[in-house]
């Protein structure tokens, strides 16, 4: 059962609420997780890695570089540091489920439309900008397409296009929150129980559920991700790179 996330501090500028909750305060506390371990990951950097923090670091890198970056046809230099921010912040959000008592940002589905409209907002500037503003529209329309059936594609296509934030926001949001409810319910199960042998069956079956979640937040965060970049890279960011080989 869904409850009203508690309000830790009450802060209200005219009519905008602000108040720190309990999942606003674990989305700060996983964005300074990010920051601190680009800090740690960069300290006495070596040609040859020497420490474990720079070969966990390197490692992410490579693959948000191999599985995200060109796969998108990206630039590398202008978006890696951006989608291993987003990689990195949505995972230690997703982590934050694991967490007793922990509320995670990535389950509140108005977190989850902000990050998306986010790059949606910036993969439309980048748009207009490759496209020019008459070209904006023509360039929704899949190449090769000519003729009355334009008429026709074009509302679909324009839809198509809104769209894909509040997809990408409620995809990352209901699994997310749909896993936790899941542990949660399994955990209902123990404390339910009258008998000692299903409470050992819904902790195990915690457990495991618990495993599989951290597997979960690691692939949405990759899926979000790798969205995110191909909102970008077919807005236009893309052909820009290619052009530039």
């Amino acid at each position: 059962m869904h409850q009203q996330v508690p309000i830790l501090l009450p802060i209200y500028l005219g009519g905008l609420d602000l108040s720190i909750t309990a999942q606003v305060l674990w989305t700060i506390i996983s964005a300074l997780a990010v920051v601190c371990l680009g800090l740690w990951a960069r300290r006495r950097i070596h040609m040859v890695p020497e420490r474990l923090s720079q070969h966990l670091f390197e490692i992410t890198i490579d693959f948000i570089d191999k599985q995200i970056i060109e796969p998108n046809e990206l630039e590398p230099r202008r978006w890696t540091p951006v989608f291993l921010s987003l990689f990195l912040f949505i995972f230690f959000n997703n982590l934050v489920n694991v967490l007793p008592g922990a509320s995670a940002g990535t389950g509140n589905l108005n977190e989850t439309l902000a990050l998306a409209f986010i790059f949606f907002a910036l993969a439309l500037g980048i748009r207009v900008k490759a496209h020019g503003p008459f070209g904006f529209f023509k360039s929704i329309i899949p190449e090769g397409i000519k003729g009355p059936i334009v008429v026709l594609l074009f509302p679909i296509e324009f839809i198509s296009l809104l769209f894909q934030p509040l997809s990408l926001a409620i995809r990352l949001f209901a699994n997310m929150f749909g896993g936790h409810l899941l542990f949660i319910t399994i955990l209902a199960f123990a404390a339910a129980a009258q008998n000692a042998f299903v409470p050992v069956l819904s902790v195990g079956g915690s457990i495991l559920i618990l495993l599989f979640e951290i597997f979960v937040g690691f692939i949405q965060a990759y899926i979000f991700s790798f969205l995110a970049a191909l909102m970008v890279s077919e807005a236009g960011a893309g052909i820009q790179s290619a052009n530039n080989h």
